[in-house]
């Protein structure tokens, strides 16, 4: 099962070709679509505590205690990973997703918006410099995640 794969700054994707498609349309009519979502979770299982990883190690402060409502932590926690698989398509998400007032806190520290925020003692507002690190990880990731996807098809392929 053939797809065309891209990295773009808003991250991994990759496209279903025809044939592609065609065959996930044989997939469903044979009932393999819950082990194709079982085999692509597995493929793909190593991408969100690698981001959480490196999200611990990058946004933590030096001299900074970590726990649950660290800042790192926070970011790590966000970190969601989900995959989708019908007839028509396959999708596999990776994404921060901040809840609550820290909603843009996962675009802020890779760069995407400036990070201003206030402090005590010093000005009333400071311009943090951003710490990116989602996108990276996952462009390192993403060939040997390929690879385990395009041997989870054509181990399906061989099954049809």
């Amino acid at each position: 099962m053939a797809s065309a794969l891209t990295s773009k700054n808003s991250g991994c994707s990759a496209e279903l070709t025809a044939e592609s498609r065609r065959h996930l349309e044989k997939l469903a009519k044979a009932d393999l679509m819950k082990d194709l979502r079982a085999q692509m979770m597995a493929a793909t299982q190593p991408l969100a505590p690698a981001v959480k990883s490196v999200a611990r190690q990058k946004i933590h402060a030096p001299g900074t205690r970590r726990n649950k409502t660290s800042l790192s932590s926070q970011v790590a926690n966000a970190v969601q990973r989900s995959v989708v698989a019908s007839s028509r398509t396959i999708s596999v998400t990776v994404a921060m997703i901040c809840k609550g007032n820290l909603s843009n806190l996962a675009r802020a520290v890779e760069g995407e918006i400036p990070w201003v925020h206030p402090t005590f003692g010093h000005e009333p507002q400071v311009t943090q410099r951003p710490r990116p690190f989602f996108y990276h990880t996952l462009e390192t990731m993403m060939p040997k995640v390929t690879q385990q996807i395009e041997s989870v098809f054509s181990k399906l392929e061989k099954r049809l």
